[in-house]
């Protein structure tokens, strides 16, 4: 691909993107070179960065798509077994025992009269 293809593909990935509801606060940038797109940045969810990839994948003239963006607050629960097994109760910890204190010298009572 020539540069003024990439040019053309990355107006028409920029005006999908717009498209798609990827505005602020999503921070996406979009490079192309021979074809190939990268995503970079990031979205506020994974849907939307799923979204993302597929319009581009969905674009005539693109040749593969790179997808670095980020989704801070997705967390995959189903990424591990151990997010599914029975949580295992804690040791108790230890009671400290506060120390006592010595006994000290009486107050004297002549020094208040």
């Amino acid at each position: 691909m020539n540069r003024k293809a990439d040019e053309r593909l990355l107006h028409q990935l920029e005006q999908k993107m717009l498209s798609h509801g990827m505005r602020p606060p999503c921070h996406v940038t979009v490079t192309v070179r021979d074809g190939v797109v990268t995503l970079s940045g990031s979205v506020q969810h994974e849907y939307q960065k799923r979204a993302a990839v597929h319009a581009c994948r969905a674009t005539s003239g693109v040749r593969m798509v790179v997808d670095n963006l980020q989704a801070p607050g997705f967390q995959n629960v189903w990424s591990t077994k151990k997010e599914w097994e029975p949580a295992k109760p804690k040791p108790a910890e230890p009671n400290p025992v506060a120390p006592t204190a010595e006994p000290g010298p009486a107050p004297d009572a002549s020094a208040e009269e």
